[in-house]
């Protein structure tokens, strides 16, 4: 038997946690839910060998969680893939590669984008460093330098989500790797 049911820890939450929009942090020697519409109290600290998992209520997307994730981690290399991508995310993308916070910037993109978002897909071109096509529906965004490795798996693309989207944040040298390695061998289109 590997481990005995009665031998996890419950956790009860409380009727102040049953909100629309929240997070689930996991670490080794904690586990608590929190609420809050702003990402820098959602997340007070990030180590190294976190878990944080969340659900959005359409309240914050993807660009608004990495952007936070890289200010705290500073200057770092980012690796994603999408289905779809919005001019606005990319802003962003811009905007923290102009202040220095991110070196690289490498993206796996769905094939159709660059037909369906000709705008926002020439932009991208002329700053991000490489951008690879494929048949993708993964949406997996790596964040590293030389102190932390952070993996945002979720359902979100990189655009204004409205909907409710969830997804776990992952602070693991290891996760990294196995993400970056499945998505930067891909054969592109």
């Amino acid at each position: 038997m590997l481990f005995n049911i009665h031998d996890i820890p419950s956790h009860n939450p409380t009727k102040s946690e049953d909100h629309k929009f929240g997070v689930n942090r996991f670490s080794a020697d904690q586990k608590l839910f929190a609420t809050n519409e702003n990402l820098a109290e959602i997340i007070p600290t990030l180590q190294m060998g976190d878990m944080v998992e969340f659900f959005t209520d359409g309240k914050w997307s993807t660009h608004h969680l990495v952007e936070e994730l890289v200010r705290r981690i500073g200057t770092c290399k980012i690796y994603f893939s999408t289905w779809a991508i919005s001019e606005e995310s990319i802003r962003v993308l811009f905007k923290l590669k102009e202040e220095g916070l991110l070196s690289e910037i490498n993206a796996l993109l769905e094939s159709k984008i660059p037909g369906q978002k000709d705008k926002a897909f020439g932009f991208a071109k002329e700053f991000f460093d490489e951008i690879r096509l494929t048949h993708c529906h993964a949406k997996v965004t790596i964040l590293q330098n030389d102190h932390y490795s952070i993996v945002v798996n979720s359902s979100s693309n990189w655009t204004r989500n409205k909907r409710l989207e969830s997804g776990v944040i992952i602070c693991s040298h290891e996760s990294a790797a196995f993400h970056k390695n499945w998505l930067w061998t891909q054969q592109t289109s």
